[in-house]
């Protein structure tokens, strides 16, 4: 069996003061087969064993540009580089215009084979920041 549901029994619902139908699920993990290796694939993002390289941006992007909309567009950029996309804080204030708010996005670089040059670094920082401008409209705080 590799999973159940079914809907939830009235006194579970009474106990945690429910008041609509609801349902629930279970998926057995250990259930799901491991994929046959002729079709076997590996991800894009292969970690290295060289140390990772930061670097943070700041988009200032209108207010309805969501964080995932910014971790997309620049997680396409380099996907066998990028191993990493956050967007940690929103700031809306001072500073910055009405109706825009600043997204501070720290990304990682993980070098493949060999550490990764400063020019290919700078490189892929301008993909990314053409990347995220493209797709949000917004622009890089300076």
């Amino acid at each position: 069996m590799l999973a159940r549901f079914g809907e939830l029994h009235p006194e579970i619902l009474a106990a945690f003061d429910v008041k609509v139908p609801a349902s629930a699920f279970e998926v057995f993990l250990d259930a799901i087969p491991e994929p046959k290796a002729k079709g076997r694939t590996r991800g894009l993002f292969q970690p290295s064993q060289f140390p990772a390289v930061e670097r943070d941006f700041a988009f200032v992007v209108d207010a309805n540009v969501t964080a995932d909309d910014i971790i997309r567009s620049a997680c396409n950029v380099e996907r066998s580089l990028i191993e990493r996309v956050d967007v940690f804080d929103i700031y809306e204030g001072a500073g910055v215009p009405e109706e825009r708010n600043r997204s501070p996005s720290p990304c990682a670089c993980s070098p493949g084979p060999a550490p990764l040059t400063d020019a290919e670094i700078e490189a892929v920082a301008q993909k990314i920041v053409s990347a995220v401008m493209k797709a949000t409209g917004g622009t890089l705080r300076t």
